[in-house]
């Protein structure tokens, strides 16, 4: 068991054709990252949800899992693959790709009994 962590993940591009190719290859992340980069290499767990329209030069979702390290690995995955694709000429270029990872992190809960006078302090 590991920690949480998700993601949102924005991918611009210098045209739409790229942004709408690589917007299809992320409905099937596994399937694809492996038919560029080797099963080897791809093969793996993909969590990647909540896609904006497409419709300008942009691919926009989430990610998620419920280990950081994996979240992460998804990210370099995407990153490699987009690579190989620019290497290869299937798309022109990427502008910018940027993600924000929330990590969960400990939390607190109190009873309400232990706000009563009298209780312990600390």
């Amino acid at each position: 068991m590991g920690v949480f962590a998700e993601g949102s993940v924005n991918i611009y591009f210098e045209k739409k054709d790229d942004a709408d190719k690589v917007h299809e290859i992320l409905q099937n992340p596994e399937e694809e990252i492996i038919k560029r980069l080797g099963e080897e290499e791809g093969k793996g767990h993909y969590s990647l949800y909540d896609f904006s329209p497409s419709g300008d030069q942009s691919v926009e979702f989430m990610l998620s899992s419920e280990r950081v390290q994996n979240a992460e690995w998804q990210v370099d995955q995407i990153i490699k693959v987009l690579k190989h694709m620019v290497k290869t000429k299937e798309i022109e270029g990427v502008s910018e790709l940027n993600c924000s990872m929330m990590i969960e992190s400990e939390g607190r809960y109190v009873e309400a009994d232990e706000f009563q006078e009298g209780g312990e302090d600390e």
